[in-house]
């Protein structure tokens, strides 16, 4: 791309260019955010599923009272933190 002699002009050029990219820049990481957002509520439905079944266990023995205890916390740490994110889109 050849720039027009005046300075004003390149540096306007440059400028529309820069915002253009900043714009396309943008989208991309909203688009990929977004996208991220969408993988890790997946994640939490699968754990809140897991965790149902261990509920429903009535036979549960320590083992499942156990890993039950492990993943309440994760699956709400999860939801909290992806809630955090899509706050910011």
């Amino acid at each position: 791309m050849t720039y027009p002699a005046n300075a004003d002009d390149r540096d306007r050029i440059r400028a529309q260019n820069a915002a253009y990219q900043l714009g396309t820049l943008s989208t991309t990481i909203l688009d990929i955010t977004q996208q991220g957002c969408a993988e890790l509520w997946r994640v939490s439905a699968g754990l809140a599923a897991v965790l149902r079944l261990l509920e429903a266990d009535e036979e549960a023995d320590m083992d499942t009272v156990g890993i039950q205890c492990l993943l309440a916390p994760l699956k709400e740490q999860l939801d909290q933190a992806v809630s955090r994110v899509q706050e910011m889109l």
